[in-house]
């Protein structure tokens, strides 16, 4: 029975990983191949950029953004909760790939649209802002990682004895019943982890604002500061809203695949 157990949750853990390679990758060549052409093309083509069409792909780009960030850190959550966080190694390559395909594939789709640079000025133009972009991508799910690990994963751990016990600690945290059961830690975490790269966005608005920009010249800008600053906020609360709904599904798909295999 043991051995039927481990194969079954081998198989699990191998069809989790494979619905995030397929959800990470789509994201991924949706941000590169199809938004990033578009928004190059438009906002390059006089008549069209003076519409409103590219600030509404640029929209699309950051909701895809979060979208991906999203989709790491549900299945990064899952994964953590269902197994524990060393099951997360597929995981976190297949992150680490995604990412190199989305910036690198929105760098060339960008190179076809409007020609290819000397490698030199690759180097000193385009390669750091691609180092940076793909070093703080890697941060985001490192952050999250350790932020699970100590809130979630430690205090768990006592609850993993047996392989039998696996699948116990789940009725202690899922489904959530509110999203206002802070004691929960799964649900703590979640809140937590769904903030990160909407609080980055933040601090890097505030350092352009302070550095660069500078305080509202008139109304119009102040209302278009305290929209920016709006939307991260409500970004916060999105992120967390998607994660926890995807959280109680994958938990009600689990007891039903559990019910199917104990029949």
């Amino acid at each position: 029975m043991k051995n039927i157990d481990s194969l079954y949750e081998q198989g699990r853990k191998k069809r989790i990983t494979r619905e995030f390679a397929i959800l990470i990758f789509s994201v991924s060549a949706f941000y590169a191949l199809i938004l990033t052409p578009v928004y190059s093309w438009t906002s390059s083509d006089v008549l069209i950029a003076k519409t409103g069409i590219p600030v509404a792909i640029e929209a699309l780009l950051d909701i895809c953004n979060f979208c991906f960030y999203w989709i790491a850190f549900g299945y990064l959550l899952w994964l953590s909760a269902r197994f524990s966080l060393r099951a997360c190694r597929a995981l976190a390559l297949l992150y680490f790939a995604a990412t190199l395909f989305r910036y690198g594939a929105a760098l060339l789709a960008g190179y076809f649209l409007n020609g290819f640079p000397t490698f030199a000025d690759f180097a000193s133009d385009a390669l750091p802002y691609l180092t940076a972009d793909i070093l703080l991508d890697l941060a985001f799910v490192g952050v999250a990682a350790l932020l699970i690990y100590f809130i979630f994963e430690i205090p768990n751990a006592a609850r993993r004895k047996t392989a039998q016990e696996l699948r116990s600690p789940l009725s202690a945290y899922l489904p959530f019943a509110g999203l206002l059961e802070m004691k929960n830690r799964l649900l703590r975490v979640s809140l937590i982890v769904s903030a990160i790269p909407s609080v980055v966005q933040i601090v890097y608005r505030v350092i352009y604002d302070v550095t660069f920009y500078g305080a509202p010249r008139n109304l119009p800008d102040l209302l278009w500061m305290i929209t920016y600053y709006l939307m991260d906020l409500i970004s916060i609360v999105i992120g967390f809203f998607v994660i926890v709904l995807f959280l109680n599904r994958a938990y009600f798909r689990e007891e039903k695949a559990l019910m199917e295999y104990d029949a």
